[in-house]
């Protein structure tokens, strides 16, 4: 398959695997935070204004181009009605569940 040969190549160096993880991990969560706010009808500027921010900050972490905090992924689950968690797995244990996010692409 050449998709899979192509990722393969892309991946072979780990500093470049590294950041196409880090951007999975972005991804991923800003898929299932876009995800509650439909699953609760929320739109950005009703999330903007229960965190008593604005719209352009809401859209500038969704997309990916302002980092999000800790203190930010808190307070947006909060705000959604969820509690946020972190889990920490071995790499190995990652493999064995599944490919990064732009793996499956």
């Amino acid at each position: 398959m050449k998709y899979r040969s192509t990722y393969e190549r892309l991946t072979s160096d780990p500093e470049r695997r590294r950041k196409i993880e880090e951007e999975g991990f972005i991804i991923e969560t800003t898929e299932d935070i876009i995800g509650l706010m439909e699953e609760k009808g929320v739109s950005r500027v009703e999330l903007a204004e229960r965190l008593g921010t604005s719209r352009a900050f809401i859209s500038q972490v969704l997309n990916g181009s302002r980092n999000m905090t800790l203190r930010t992924l808190f307070r947006i689950s909060r705000a959604l009605g969820h509690d946020s968690q972190i889990a920490f797995n071995t790499i190995d244990a990652r493999k064995k569940q599944k490919e990064p996010a732009l793996a499956r692409r």
